[in-house]
């Protein structure tokens, strides 16, 4: 019966243990390669022509250079590729939807967009406020067309501007306010940041270099075996110092 007890509290032991080096490889896999290169990016508008100029938004930094009557804009999804003839970045699949994460700046359609790959998020906005736009992101994109798709796209900068407002009021305003106030600061949901250059200026709405969110990387195959194969070693060892420990209670 003491044995058995004592196997029991050894396993015990080993999955309650934390194996955090495993998380940290996953993370290493997709960070490395991406974040360290910048890739080039074709960007084109979601034909939904029901949001162009729609919504007239305000933000502390928009109103103190716009006046207070804000700026139309077009609230959706761009549909993003890599530009023909280039090395699309791993892990990412080859066509994906990105919505802004930048107010600062403004963009019709661009094609060979230099992009600085961030997996989780970029120096513009907290880590906190682009947790809750990568929890948007994850939820919605895939099946968010039309009105939805404005809504999404209202809801992100609504979490990541505190004093970001659309005048008037509509379902699609709505929707976006209740999507943001469920939107919760999870690190367990990811996105990536194509962050593009040039860098940010103090005045809103400067043409191009309008940094996008994307999917999370997503770990190769032979990655993903490396995860696993990490994940059990730490568990190995877990278990050996376990049983180490036991012996010598014994």
């Amino acid at each position: 019966m003491n044995t058995i007890t004592s196997s029991l509290r050894t396993i015990l032991r080993c999955l309650c243990r934390p194996v955090g080096a495993a998380f940290v490889m996953s993370l290493m896999v997709c960070a490395s390669p991406a974040g360290a290169q910048t890739y080039t990016l074709d960007y084109a508008l979601n034909g939904n022509s029901a949001a162009r100029g729609a919504y007239t938004i305000h933000t502390a930094n928009i109103d103190s250079y716009f006046g207070s009557g804000g700026v139309a804009v077009y609230a959706t999804y761009f549909n993003a590729s890599w530009a023909p003839h280039t090395t699309p970045a791993k892990g990412y699949p080859g066509s994906f939807r990105v919505y802004c994460v930048d107010l600062n700046h403004y963009d019709t359609s661009a094609t060979n967009v230099t992009a600085n790959v961030v997996p989780g998020y970029a120096a513009q906005y907290t880590r906190d406020q682009y947790a809750k736009a990568a929890w948007l992101y994850d939820h919605y994109a895939a099946t968010s067309e039309g009105a939805d798709s404005s809504s999404l796209q209202l809801a992100i900068w609504s979490v990541l501007d505190s004093t970001f407002k659309v005048d008037g009021s509509s379902s699609v305003w709505t929707k976006a306010q209740s999507w943001a106030s469920g939107a919760q600061n999870d690190s367990r949901y990811q996105a990536t940041v194509f962050a593009v250059s040039p860098q940010h200026s103090g005045n809103p709405f400067v043409q191009n270099g309008q940094d996008m969110m994307g999917p999370a990387c997503v770990p190769e195959p032979t990655s993903l075996v490396l995860v696993l194969v990490g994940g059990l070693g730490c568990l190995g060892l877990c278990c050996r110092r376990s049983i180490a420990a036991d012996s010598d209670l014994a």
